[in-house]
């Protein structure tokens, strides 16, 4: 079944019944309070509840797990009253490994991860007043059920009301300020974003030989983070469409193996 971006739940509800499906009221009511809950519109939490199997659709009958958005959190973890965000401890296995460069040994991992939550974290070193995400920490996604962490230079970030009020401060740009795009505007290649790359550069070099040698590079400048191993900010170019990163495998097709290692590099794992 195709749900539309901007259709609500109600006309959903509506549409569904009217083609002769059996919605069941207390998918709906989970579904209701997993968009609350995790800040996500309907079309995105219904999409996830199929994915994870909470909402199975057999023929034109719906069934619902009645755990709901509570069935998408591995065992260990527990929301946050205060922030919201979970904390507490899982065991690797029960995660999403999907792309990351040590899926096989992670999905039959039986150790352990700590998971910390907002209000542990440290106070915004601009306003001493919100707290950001504690420096080498790691906090849990929904959405993905993945680990996200956060590594040592976060401490060197403000908070998103600190941000915000600078990016107001700042003056209009002047034209030429424009033309050559100032180094502090460029994107950053954190790991996060590297991963995300890593995942469409795989995409890519599944296409036939035919379709790869069609493909023309859009280069766009961005700043790799300094890390244990590379102490500076370093520019590099990166192809967003195929996720190629550097102009130096112009002409041969990149190695898999050299963006991760760009990433162990970044995560200090030399």
């Amino acid at each position: 079944m195709v749900i539309k971006k901007d259709v609500t739940l109600g006309e959903w509800f509506k549409e569904s019944r009217s083609q002769g499906y059996s919605v069941p009221v207390s998918m709906c009511h989970g579904i209701q309070v997993a968009m609350k809950e995790l800040d996500k519109s309907f079309p995105d939490v219904f999409e996830l509840f199929l994915q994870r199997a909470i909402i199975v659709l057999m023929g034109k009958t719906f069934f619902y797990n009645l755990q709901g958005h509570r069935a998408l959190i591995p065992a260990g973890l527990s929301k946050c009253g205060e922030c919201g965000e979970y904390k507490g401890k899982v065991i690797e296995k029960d995660l999403n490994w999907e792309d990351s460069f040590h899926k096989e040994r992670a999905e039959k991992s039986e150790e352990y991860l700590g998971v910390s939550c907002l209000c542990d974290g440290i106070l915004c070193r601009a306003c001493n007043k919100n707290k950001i995400h504690r420096p080498i920490s790691n906090t849990y996604d929904v959405a993905t059920n993945q680990i996200w962490h956060y590594p040592y230079f976060q401490g060197m970030k403000s908070c998103g009301e600190c941000r915000e009020k600078q990016n107001q401060l700042k003056k209009p740009k002047e034209e030429w300020e424009v033309l050559v795009r100032l180094p502090q505007d460029l994107p950053v290649l954190y790991p996060k974003e590297i991963q995300k790359l890593l995942k469409r550069r795989r995409i890519f070099e599944k296409k036939s030989e035919a379709e790869r040698a069609l493909h023309k590079h859009s280069w766009s400048p961005a700043i790799i983070p300094p890390s244990p191993a590379t102490r500076n900010n370093r520019e590099t170019e990166v192809c967003f469409e195929c996720g190629q990163i550097g102009k130096r495998f112009e002409g041969t097709p990149p190695k898999v193996g050299l963006i991760k290692s760009l990433i162990k590099r970044l995560i200090g794992k030399d």
